[in-house]
């Protein structure tokens, strides 16, 4: 007799996307859900994963901004000015060939 078809639900939804917010690996998740296999676990809550590992960067980059910007955590502003710079910096213009 075969296995009935896995149906995903809202609250198992709900679940992936915060584990996955959280760092969680995809094995960890599937265990959570219980799922045989991590793809089973892609192929029903793709959108679930992606979804939330790009909110829990930027829950967690909001906050580090925060620090940064209020002036409280020196280290947080010195860092953020670094990074910043680097991404901001123009590429040095080379001299025109003759």
């Amino acid at each position: 007799m075969a296995r009935p078809r896995f149906e995903p639900t809202k609250e198992k939804r709900n679940l992936v996307k915060s584990l996955a917010a959280l760092g969680m690996k995809n094995e960890g998740i599937a265990c959570l859900v219980r799922l045989r296999s991590v793809k089973t676990l892609k192929k029903y809550f793709r959108a679930e994963l992606d979804l939330g590992r790009y909110e829990g960067l930027a829950q967690v980059s909001q906050t580090y901004h925060q620090m940064a910007r209020s002036g409280k955590y020196p280290a947080c502003t010195i860092d953020y000015i670094n990074r910043r710079t680097r991404y901001l910096e123009m590429p040095k213009e080379t001299e025109p060939r003759a």
